[in-house]
């Protein structure tokens, strides 16, 4: 009887899904079925027959390899690996993180897979390794020694960014497992404080100082290798804010003055009309205390005889901004005028008589000044209400001479002044 086999399976090696498959086509295909032959379990062979010969055992063979097929794990490859402490396990093209054997008495892993000329491996399934009769490990590889740090990126914190919250997460991602550990290195204690563990992403939420922020991170794999990162950033989470403007209302003459609040300024605009102006923080503000003054002056001629309002902006450097409340002001910037200046006052003894004539919509008041035999600065008024535009009025004054300056000033600050000077002698 002229037979051929096809040898399935042999002593060491499991029972392929394509093997398994390839017999149970023959079966019920060939033109000359098989049947089973097995020799004290450490072969399985598909041997042909003559027709006559495989109908008669057909249903002998059916019978005998389901038995056999019950003490043969045909489906899965797993097995145990074993692996000392800092043996390192790649698995193949990179589809999960590397992984370090961390124990002093050594490590088993559940395999199904290993590649011998790439030294990687493909991760098994524990539930079928740890119904395997065989629970001991197999040397399929030795991993590779790691005595080489994580590599690790971190998206969050981002260096020399300014941050409008002081609570920040600590985002990374590391190609192992690893420990993952936060300094700060302007506190002066030089301690590392754990905020992942056995993790390959890491993402912690941490509050940090106002101001300037100097950290490093550090992930240290199973075996203790570890990589350091510096970062340096800013936090700015005060907002600013505006105490006080001038002026207050009424009438402008382009003085402007602003009191804040704000440690990190980073611009301080005033609105007006429709133009803005940019505060010069060095020339034209100072500290006090906690606070800040400004003090500015723009030409508002294009606006003069009109209304509009104006704010102030401050910004601070992580892009929080505060604005004061709009203000609606007068704008005058047109000076008074004395229609007379050669002819306005008149000496009689120790009386001298003003009769000034002056155009001012906005008027204000009418003052002299000089100084005294003590050096002292005198101010007295003259008229605070004009009649029919004159000021007319009359003043006494002691034996001595005197400078005089006649001032005439509106509501919005806007003056001229006059010198004037005569002798008194009685």
């Amino acid at each position: 009887m002229e037979t051929s086999t096809l040898e399935v399976f042999t002593s060491g090696e499991r029972l392929s899904k394509q093997k398994f498959i390839l017999f149970f086509a023959c079966l019920f295909f060939c033109k000359h079925p098989f049947y089973i032959m097995e020799e004290k379990m450490r072969s399985i062979t598909l041997t042909t027959a003559p027709r006559g010969v495989a109908s008669k055992k057909i249903l002998i063979t059916l019978i005998g390899m389901l038995f056999i097929l019950l003490g043969v794990n045909f489906i899965s490859a797993e097995f145990w690996g074993c692996f000392e402490k800092g043996d390192r396990v790649h698995y193949c093209n990179g589809y999960k993180p590397d992984w370090t054997c961390d124990s002093n008495s050594g490590c088993q892993k559940c395999l199904s897979v290993y590649r011998e000329a790439e030294n990687c491996y493909i991760h098994g399934v524990w539930a079928v390794c740890n119904n395997q009769e065989n629970q001991e490990c197999n040397n399929y590889g030795s991993g590779t020694i790691d005595s080489e740090p994580p590599a690790i990126t971190l998206s969050s914190p981002i260096n020399g960014k300014v941050y409008s919250e002081d609570s920040i997460y600590i985002s990374g991602g590391s190609n192992e497992i690893a420990d993952w550990y936060y300094k700060d290195n302007l506190d002066g204690r030089d301690f590392w404080r754990k905020i992942c563990n056995k993790l390959t992403i890491c993402n912690k939420k941490i509050n940090f100082d106002e101001g300037e922020n100097n950290i490093s991170v550090k992930a240290e794999d199973a075996v203790g290798n570890s990589i350091i990162k510096e970062l340096v950033f800013f936090v700015d989470s005060k907002k600013p804010k505006v105490y006080k403007t001038y002026p207050k209302g009424g009438f402008a003459d382009g003085n402007f003055e602003v009191q804040f609040k704000e440690e990190n300024p980073a611009s301080l605009i005033l609105n007006y009309g429709n133009k803005t102006h940019n505060v010069n923080f060095v020339n034209d503000c100072h500290e006090e205390k906690s606070k800040t003054y400004c003090d500015s002056f723009v030409d508002l001629k294009e606006f003069d005889g009109q209304e509009i309002n104006y704010w102030y902006t401050l910004t601070d450097i992580a892009g929080t901004a505060a604005e004061s409340k709009p203000i609606k002001l007068k704008i005058d910037t047109t000076a008074p005028v004395i229609n007379n200046p050669g002819n306005f006052w008149t000496q009689n003894g120790i009386y001298i008589y003003f009769n000034i004539s002056i155009t001012e919509k906005n008027f204000d008041e009418v003052s002299y000044s000089y100084v005294d035999s003590h050096g002292t600065v005198r101010e007295r008024r003259l008229c605070s209400i004009l009649k029919n535009e004159l000021c007319q009025t009359r003043k006494t004054f002691e034996r001595g001479h005197y400078d005089l300056t006649i001032n005439v000033f509106d509501d919005a600050g806007n003056s001229i002044g006059v010198p004037i000077g005569f002798d008194v002698d009685y």
